[in-house]
């Protein structure tokens, strides 16, 4: 790129190249992840914008941002004038698209658009004359001069003390399931679902810990890893074989007359045009959802004991830090970005631990009511007296993963605050005490948790709970408890309890444990609660609960108390930062 040259100049010159009139520019990688590398971040380099969801349209003479209600102050802040920037999804991108490019050709980079992404464009697309063409190299790497490099780390084998199956047993399985598919090959394209099937792990993204490396599972249960670093691999490599990641395309190309398995959500549509090529040759492709995600959701016995014990642990961290809040709160500025600091400090002491599961969402007052609100420079707010402060925070530990959000009062909370915090913790109750014959989904447990808030006239937009990973992806397919979740609720899973209330510009409240299913009496199933930190006793109106939630609440409360008061006092949790101790003694009596 010429140094006097903007980037968006120089992208157009480079589309003028490329014989296209417009570029799709989305936020993400090829493994389209909810977390990217510096060195993926295509669409800040270009706009400016630093969201985590996102993508832009440029033309010849327009440039159209596109992003979520979350970052609508946020999209206008970091761009300048020459940003045209939408609010989704009250503005679609496909609609943008068919208003403004007929008759044009609209570019993009078929690494960075899975199969159904594509399918769903080209079929959103399919009355208007619009060329979407493939553009092999990405135009913004070409002008990126100062791109960070890659960040690649050394994978490490995962105890089998955290693992419970090992490697062979699981590639066992997914043979067979390609068998009864029909499948020669299962192409690997989740760093996830990779890191699972093989009990590795690695440190390429700051929060969830894997190497991100797509594979090949053959039949015959070998496995390929195409990687351009693997020369200090510190795995077992029995049966695994390393090459290039620009020779991925071409050994595509060549699997003439074998059958392929790609999940088409997760699949870059390159991968998918490479094995179309052979088509002629009877090369044939399965498209279906990997089986690897069903396999790692439901977690066997050893990972369920690790969420056990990992957020036991994890726990200490979090109640050292509502202590410290508490005693800190009222007589200094505690701001949200130092809150989330400090309790970031407290799980860094915890043993296994590994990093943050994401970056913790610290909401004061009105910022709250953001339900994936990310503290910045320019936002950090202090937390004021007679407010709410929503915290929602997690940590990766070599055998789990945590995720957490309590709601606390700023000083002395309101009758309103009260009333819709009670409701929301009936919710929470609600599902965690549900009992469900096997089969059902997550679309009717979703609305079971929320029929104790609908009848006071409270809802929220948001699922209830997601599928959680073991020392994986803090939010995990391919099930889910929310009005999108159709797949049923299977014995082992784990997934999050969070219902939640949210009033535009004044506060925010969800109240979130993680939840086991298990095995219940009369071949039914329920939950497992693994999360134990009390909940804010000042925002409870008892009048509101029944006989029956209070005493869940008490047992609950009792329950953490057994459980993490002998690691508070083994290590005299009871300094001047914050009397952990005496604060859980006071936080667990019965109401």
């Amino acid at each position: 790129m010429d140094d006097a040259m903007t980037p968006l100049e120089a992208l157009r010159l480079a589309m003028k190249g490329a014989e296209i009139d417009a570029y799709f520019i989305p936020h993400g990688d090829a493994f389209s992840g909810e977390e990217v590398q510096a060195a993926d971040e295509r669409l800040a380099w270009i706009s400016g914008f630093t969201g985590s969801a996102g993508l832009a349209i440029v033309t010849i003479d327009a440039a159209i941002l596109f992003s979520d209600g979350r970052y609508t102050l946020q999209m206008k802040t970091q761009t300048n004038s020459h940003w045209q920037c939408m609010v989704m999804p009250r503005n679609k991108p496909s609609e943008w698209i068919k208003s403004h490019l007929g008759g044009k050709t609209l570019g993009f980079d078929p690494m960075l658009m899975t199969m159904s992404e594509h399918s769903q464009l080209i079929c959103a697309l399919s009355d208007k004359d619009i060329d979407v063409k493939p553009v092999a190299d990405n135009l913004i790497d070409q002008i990126w001069q100062d791109r960070p490099a890659p960040k690649i780390s050394i994978p490490w084998d995962v105890d089998p003390l955290h693992h419970g199956l090992d490697r062979a047993d699981k590639i066992n399985a997914a043979v067979a399931d390609m068998k009864d598919a029909g499948a020669d090959i299962l192409m690997i394209c989740d760093p996830t679902e990779l890191a699972w099937l093989l009990n590795i792990r690695a440190a390429d993204l700051s929060n969830t810990p894997v190497m991100l490396a797509f594979a090949m599972l053959s039949h015959d249960k070998e496995v390929i890893i195409f990687h351009d670093d693997m020369e200090s691999l510190d795995i077992d490599q029995r049966h695994i074989s390393i090459r290039p990641q620009q020779q991925m395309i071409d050994d595509l190309r060549g699997l003439d007359g074998k059958s392929i398995w790609l999940d088409p959500v997760q699949t870059p549509l390159a991968l998918a045009e490479a094995v179309e090529a052979r088509q002629a040759a009877d090369t044939k492709i399965i498209s279906r959802i990997s089986p690897l995600k069903q396999m790692k959701a439901i977690k066997n016995s050893v990972e369920q004991d690790g969420f056990r014990s990992a957020h036991c642990r994890d726990a200490v961290a979090v109640i050292r830090f509502l202590a410290w809040l508490d005693t800190h709160v009222m007589d200094q500025t505690v701001t949200e970005i130092e809150a989330s600091e400090k309790l970031q400090s407290y799980r860094k002491e915890v043993s296994g631990y590994l990093s943050d599961s994401f970056s913790a969402i610290s909401g004061s007052g009105a910022h709250g009511a953001i339900v994936h609100y990310r503290a910045t420079e320019a936002s950090n707010a202090p937390l004021l007296p007679n407010s709410l402060y929503l915290i929602d925070s997690g940590g990766q530990y070599h055998d789990a993963t945590t995720d957490i959000t309590r709601t606390v009062a700023i000083g002395q909370p309101g009758k309103d605050e009260m009333f819709c915090y009670t409701h929301v913790l009936k919710a929470h109750i609600a599902l965690d005490q549900q009992i469900f014959p096997k089969g059902t989904t997550g679309i009717q447990l979703d609305a079971i948790t929320r029929r104790t808030m609908w009848n006071a006239g409270l809802d929220y937009a948001h699922g209830t709970g997601h599928g959680v990973g073991c020392a994986l992806g803090v939010h995990e397919g391919p099930a889910s408890i929310s009005p999108r979740g159709s797949v049923s609720i299977c014995e082992g899973m784990v997934l999050s309890n969070e219902p939640g209330y949210y009033r535009d510009g004044s506060f925010g409240i969800r109240l979130e444990n993680l939840i086991i299913v298990v095995a219940k009496a009369n071949d039914m199933l329920g939950f497992e609660h693994v999360t134990w930190v009390p909940f804010d006793r000042r925002l409870i109106d008892v009048s509101l609960l029944t006989e029956a939630e209070r005493d869940w609440l008490n047992r609950y409360h009792r329950n953490v108390k057994d459980k993490i008061m002998p690691a508070l006092t083994e290590h005299d949790y009871s300094d001047g930062d914050g009397d952990a101790i005496a604060w859980l003694a006071a936080q667990t009596n019965p109401l």
